[in-house]
C-alpha cells in the first residue's frame, strides 16, 4: 500500500512537470509578444510626452520665456532635426523584457525587467547633434550641460548677449567680458543627471505603466 502511495506521488509529479512545460511552451512567446507592445507604447508615449516638454518647446520655438530665450542661450541652430535624431536614441533605450519561464515545483516563474536610459546620458550627449561644432573655436556640448550641469557655470570669461539677427541662431551672441563674465544654463530649464527634462517624462510613464502592463497582457489571456 505504501509503495503504491509513493508510485502515484511519483507520477503526479512528473505529471505536473509535464503539464508545466507544456504550458510554457504556449506562454512564453505570448508573454515576449506582450513585452514588445508595451516597449512600443512606453516608445511611442515618451516621444508625444517629450516633444510637448516646455524645454523642447522652447529650443524649438526659440521664443522667450520667462526673459529667457533658451535656443538664443544655448546657440542651438537647426533644433528640430537635431531633437529629432535625440529622442529617438533615448525612445529607443526604453525596453521590456520578459525573462525566461522556469519550471517549479508549484508552478512557472517569470516576470518582466524594464531597461531605461541609461544614468550617465552618453549615449545621447555623444551624439553629434548633442554637440556644437565650431571650425575655428571650442565644441559646445549643448545637451549635456541642459541634462547634466545643473547651475554649474560652464562658461568663463563670456556672457551670452540677447540680441535679434546675431550668433548661429539669429538670437543672440556671446561676447567676452560682458555682463557676469560667465554663463550657465538659465535655471528655468537647467537640469542634473537625476533630475531633468527627460526624468520629467520618465516619471510620468513610470506610473502610466501601471495601466498599460495589466491591459497589454490582458491581451493574452
Amino acid at each position: 500500500m505504501a509503495g503504491y502511495a509513493r508510485l502515484n506521488l511519483l507520477l503526479g509529479r512528473d505529471f505536473d512537470k509535464a503539464l508545466f512545460k507544456a504550458l510554457r511552451k504556449e506562454v512564453q512567446p505570448k508573454l515576449t509578444l506582450a513585452a514588445a507592445n508595451i516597449s512600443k507604447r512606453l516608445q511611442d508615449r515618451f516621444k508625444q510626452l517629450i516633444w510637448d516638454h516646455n524645454t523642447v518647446r522652447a529650443l524649438i520655438s526659440g521664443s522667450s520665456q520667462g526673459g529667457v530665450n533658451l535656443r538664443g542661450e544655448l546657440g542651438v541652430n537647426t533644433p528640430t532635426a537635431r531633437l529629432r535624431t535625440i529622442i529617438e536614441t533615448l525612445a529607443q533605450q526604453l525596453v521590456l523584457t520578459n525573462k525566461p519561464l522556469k519550471v517549479q515545483a508549484n508552478g512557472l516563474r517569470g516576470g518582466f525587467r524594464l531597461q531605461m536610459i541609461e544614468a550617465d546620458w552618453r549615449k545621447v550627449t555623444n551624439l553629434n547633434e548633442a554637440w556644437i561644432k565650431e571650425r575655428t573655436k571650442v565644441d559646445f556640448p549643448w545637451l549635456d550641460w541642459l541634462l547634466t550641469q545643473g547651475s554649474k557655470v560652464v562658461v568663463r570669461e563670456y556672457d551670452v548677449h540677447i540680441q535679434v539677427g546675431t550668433g548661429r541662431t539669429g538670437k543672440a551672441h556671446m561676447r567676452k567680458n560682458y555682463n557676469r563674465k560667465m554663463w550657465n544654463v538659465p535655471p528655468e530649464f537647467s537640469g542634473t543627471t537625476k533630475d531633468n527634462f527627460v526624468t520629467d517624462i520618465l516619471d510620468i510613464l513610470e506610473i502610466e505603466l501601471k495601466q498599460i502592463m495589466p491591459q497589454e497582457l490582458k491581451k493574452i489571456t
